[in-house]
């Protein structure tokens, strides 16, 4: 079965120069640097496949990222052309894990010990 071409990604200069800062950061925290990395990569024009085998990632892994990212875009054009100084704070809420539901684990475990 054929693999479907990954839409491509349009960074401005201002998206860039913070993924970028996210992916070269000595501080930034682990999941950030790699979803900026596999951003910066498919702004670049590497496929799917270029990118799991560069980040040693799976394929649903930057799928889903580069979507998320595709999908946020026209929020965080909004974000840069209305509010400059929240671009940063918008581009982390993109990349970073929703809310998931339940308890958190720490409780589950604490109810089961009981």
């Amino acid at each position: 079965m054929p693999r479907m071409v990954a839409t491509p990604i349009n960074l401005s200069e201002k998206q860039k120069r913070i993924l970028e800062q996210f992916a070269h950061g000595t501080h930034t925290p682990q999941h950030l640097i790699e979803r900026s990395k596999i951003v910066l990569f498919s702004e670049q024009g590497l496929t799917n496949d270029d990118i799991e085998t560069k980040l040693y990632l799976a394929n649903h892994t930057v799928i889903k990222w580069r979507n998320r990212y595709n999908s946020a875009a026209e929020k965080l054009m909004k974000a840069e052309r209305d509010t400059p100084l929240k671009l940063r704070e918008e581009i982390i809420k993109v990349l970073s894990d929703e809310q998931r539901s339940g308890a958190p684990w720490v409780q589950q475990i604490f109810v089961l010990w009981k």
